[in-house]
């Protein structure tokens, strides 16, 4: 593991926030997830025209040293996935929609977890989540559901309305959260928050319900 992944403590115990190798300074891992996560939570204009859903977030963790602490303690912190990555610091797989950045509602995930957790809002512009058009050479515009399921895009389509296609994404995303599910078992709070995010999302199904996030 790199030198960045170590935690760094000075002689009172205390964690650092940076370090020295070879007459550079380096941020710690600890304070590359502090930064961004204030970031996110005290986010600039121009963040939130990158990132929209970040705005509304705060971060509950009163300062460096608790989250540090906290950090170091989470199932999940010390863990790298097979492309050699750590894993990442996540507050939306224990409860969908959360905005809130804290020791109850955050926890460490797999790239994969985070990516799935993630939902592109500039690519589908107006649609519902999950769902993209394309106009065919008829001039007639027909609509599909992109999913990622076990690491493969998967594409589906043409539905005649973006709410056919919404509820076919639907189905896709709760297949790929048990998918993941399964993987990841042995970590409670993964299992629990996708448990949450399944449950979520078929009832959505079941009312023919867009699902928001």
């Amino acid at each position: 593991m790199e030198e960045i992944y170590k935690d760094r403590v000075n002689k009172d115990g205390y964690y650092v926030q940076q370090y020295t190798v070879d007459g550079k300074r380096k941020n710690t891992r600890l304070y590359n997830l502090w930064d961004s996560l204030s970031k996110r939570s005290n986010p600039t204009r121009k963040f939130l025209e990158r990132f929209p859903s970040y705005e509304g977030c705060e971060n509950k963790f009163t300062t460096f040293q608790s989250f540090a602490v906290w950090c170091v303690s989470q199932d999940g912190y010390t863990e790298v996935d097979s492309n050699n990555k750590v894993w990442h610091l996540d507050k939306d797989v224990l409860y969908p929609g959360n905005k809130i950045y804290s020791p109850t509602t955050c926890c460490f995930v797999p790239e994969e977890v985070n990516c799935a957790l993630t939902y592109c809002t500039q690519a589908r512009g107006d649609f519902p989540l999950g769902v993209y058009s394309r106009k065919l050479k008829s001039g007639k515009t027909v609509y599909r559901s992109t999913t990622r399921i076990a690491g493969e895009r998967v594409n589906v389509g043409p539905f005649t309305t973006a709410e056919l296609a919404h509820r076919h994404w639907q189905l896709s995303k709760i297949e790929a959260f048990v998918t993941l599910r399964e993987k990841y078992s042995e970590y409670p709070n993964i299992f629990a928050g996708l448990s949450r995010h399944i449950e979520s999302i078929y009832t959505d199904y079941n009312n023919h319900t867009t699902t928001i996030r």
